[in-house]
C-alpha cells in the first residue's frame, strides 16, 4: 500500500489537516472573548454619553450669544405701535418674536393667486415712462397666433469645399487656385 492509504488505515480512514502547514500562510485560530465585547460595549456608551453632554453644554452656553437684544430704537418702535393697536406688534412684543408666523398659509396663498389671476387677466402699465404695459394672457396668445414669434434673420451659409477641388475656398487657406508657376 501507499503512504496515503497507510495514513488513512491508521486514523479510522478518514485524512486530517491539522498537521499541515505552509510558509506564510496563517489563520486566526482563537474567538473573541465574551468580556472583550462586553468592555468594548461599555466604553461605547459612556463615550457617547460624554460626546452628548458635551454637544448639549456647548448649546446651553451659545444660546444667549446667538439672540442679542434689539437695540433702543426698535423696542420704542414696537411699544409704539403697540399704543396704537396693532395686534401684530403686540403679539411681537409679548411672545418676542422675531419673525411672524404665517397664521393662514391657505388664505395667503388663495389671495396670491387671485391678485396673480386679476394681473393676467387685466391691461395695465409695466412701466409707464418707457411705455411697457401687459396685456391680458388671452390676447397675448392671440397676438402671437396672428403675427408668428418673432425670428432673426437667416445668416449667409459658410463656404463649402468640395475636397481637391480648389471650389469655395479663399485661395490661401488649403484651397483654392495655384498660382500660375506651379501648375
Amino acid at each position: 500500500m501507499s503512504k496515503k492509504h497507510d495514513h488513512e488505515h491508521e486514523h479510522g480512514g478518514t485524512l486530517h489537516f491539522e498537521q499541515i502547514s505552509h510558509h506564510g500562510v496563517a489563520y486566526e485560530n482563537r474567538d473573541l472573548s465574551g468580556t472583550a465585547i462586553f468592555v468594548f460595549m461599555i466604553i461605547l456608551v459612556v463615550t457617547t454619553a460624554v460626546i452628548a453632554l458635551g454637544v448639549w453644554g456647548y448649546y446651553a452656553f451659545t444660546a444667549g450669544k446667538n439672540n442679542p437684544e434689539p437695540p433702543l430704537s426698535a423696542l420704542q418702535e414696537q411699544r409704539q405701535a403697540t399704543q396704537n393697536g396693532n395686534e401684530v406688534e403686540r403679539y411681537k412684543e409679548q411672545h418676542n418674536a422675531q419673525v411672524m408666523i404665517q397664521p393662514d398659509d391657505q388664505g395667503d396663498m388663495r389671495q396670491f393667486k387671485e391678485k396673480e389671476d386679476q394681473v393676467l387677466s387685466s391691461y395695465g402699465w409695466v412701466d409707464q415712462n418707457t411705455g411697457v404695459v401687459h396685456i391680458p394672457i388671452d390676447a397675448a396668445i392671440k397676438a402671437v397666433a396672428q403675427k408668428g414669434l418673432p425670428v432673426r434673420p437667416a445668416q449667409p451659409a459658410p463656404a463649402k469645399a468640395e475636397f481637391a477641388s480648389g471650389d469655395g475656398t479663399p485661395a490661401g487657406n488649403a484651397g483654392g487656385t495655384r498660382p500660375e508657376s506651379r501648375q
